[in-house]
């Protein structure tokens, strides 16, 4: 506002029509203001209008969580440009759900999508999108059942690395190793953590056979040439594996192979 000289004052912008002694909503630039009082005295001064670089966001650290479907993720965000300070809501994406992490880092994530909205000073905003991704299980290749023949025994491996391993036998505390052997029938589950902390279960049901093992299997009792065959392995107890094995000449159809249990051949013998 002018002071001094001899009021009432006009007010002039240079290069524009306004009037009043203020200006809004100005772009870049240079603007200049001529006050002239009521004797006819006049003075001009400019102004440089600099406003600030365009707000902008950065994702400059994510963190997975420790464990798998663990909520221990964190992200972090930087801000350039923009007016500080800066206001920060954390949210998940497509959805309502707003979190009350109002910081730059955002902590207890789960795996997923979160979506930041920084809003500065002149209430700009602008939004960055952060993925926290699962970590992957502990993995432990145990099979779900085995089944040892008279006089067999069976290796049950659950080797991480830097593990912590507890077996049990039957309910039974068993062993501290991360692999044992037996011969014994029963249920063996096994707990491992590794050296974060996280753990992960599985288990074998072990069945022994005190009978000899039998080989047998069903096949057609007569066929012609050209025929298919189909032979089907009965063998008890039920193996672990089968593998065929058969003479030149004799086409294995892998297509049309029912179960392992089961060999399909085109070239019957004559009859």
């Amino acid at each position: 506002m002018a002071k001094g000289g001899v009021a009432p004052y006009t007010y002039q912008w240079e290069g524009r029509s306004e009037t009043l002694p203020a200006l809004e909503q100005l772009c870049r630039g240079t603007y200049t203001l001529t006050v002239t009082d009521a004797a006819g005295c006049s003075f001009s001064q400019s102004f440089s209008m600099t406003p600030p670089d365009l707000l902008q966001l950065n994702t400059v650290s994510v963190k997975a969580p420790t464990c798998f479907q663990g909520c221990d993720g964190k992200a972090q965000v930087t801000v350039q440009g923009g007016t500080a300070p800066y206001r920060y809501q954390w949210s998940e994406p497509h959805t309502d759900n707003t979190l009350s992490q109002t910081t730059a880092q955002a902590d207890g994530l789960c795996p997923g999508s979160y979506t930041v909205t920084v809003t500065d000073a002149q209430g700009c905003s602008e939004q960055q999108q952060v993925t926290i991704q699962q970590t992957p299980a502990i993995s432990l290749q145990l099979p779900d059942t085995v089944n040892l023949c008279l006089d067999q025994q069976v290796t049950l491996d659950a080797t991480v690395p830097m593990g912590q391993y507890q077996w049990t036998h039957n309910g039974i505390a068993y062993s501290k190793k991360a692999s044992i052997i037996t011969d014994k029938a029963g249920t063996y589950h096994v707990s491992v953590t590794n050296a974060q902390g996280c753990m992960e279960t599985a288990s074998t049901r072990v069945n022994t056979y005190d009978t000899l093992f039998e080989v047998n299997f069903l096949q057609s009792s007569e066929a012609y040439t050209g025929d298919t065959l189909t032979l089907s392995e009965i063998c008890y107890p039920q193996p672990d594996s089968v593998q065929w094995r058969y003479s030149q000449g004799i086409q294995m159809l892998d297509l049309l192979l029912l179960s392992r249990r089961s060999l399909i051949n085109r070239q019957a013998p004559t009859r």
